[in-house]
């Protein structure tokens, strides 16, 4: 799929809810039909140490970072911000809970962002903090 498809799926219903059980509805449903850019061992922090109170679902999409430096309240107390790069994890049908490590494909709306996180080899994804990180396994 051309990127600007990849950057459509993940711009549709960026913030929405629905009732359906993934809450991303019809991203969910359209980055079924995306291959990956890329592999990477997921692994979400435990709630207690930091990650997420919810599972993520596929639709999940966040800033994700090379290194994992950051202010202490949100992304707006950086004084010399790094540099983020854009990428979803292909969870599959099933959400992937806190404290959980996953096998996962990624894609990312831009061919730099993939590049990137590549050549890090491990990152890290912000969902108003750190909350996961990630092993490349195959670029």
């Amino acid at each position: 799929m051309p990127i600007a498809d990849i950057r459509q799926v993940a711009q549709d219903d960026f913030c929405c809810m629905t009732d359906q059980p993934n809450p991303y509805g019809e991203r969910a449903t359209r980055m079924r039909e995306l291959a990956p850019a890329f592999v990477a061992d997921l692994h979400l922090y435990p709630t207690e140490e930091g990650g997420r109170e919810l599972p993520m679902y596929l639709g999940f999409c966040c800033p994700c970072f090379v290194e994992k430096v950051g202010p202490k309240a949100g992304i707006e107390g950086w004084a010399n911000p790094p540099t983020g790069h854009s990428a979803c994890p292909l969870l599959g049908d099933s959400p992937m809970h806190p404290g959980e490590t996953r096998r996962v494909g990624f894609v990312s709306l831009s061919d730099e962002s993939v590049e990137a996180l590549v050549s890090a080899g491990r990152f890290y994804l912000w969902d108003g903090h750190f909350v996961a990180e990630a092993k490349v396994v195959t670029g």
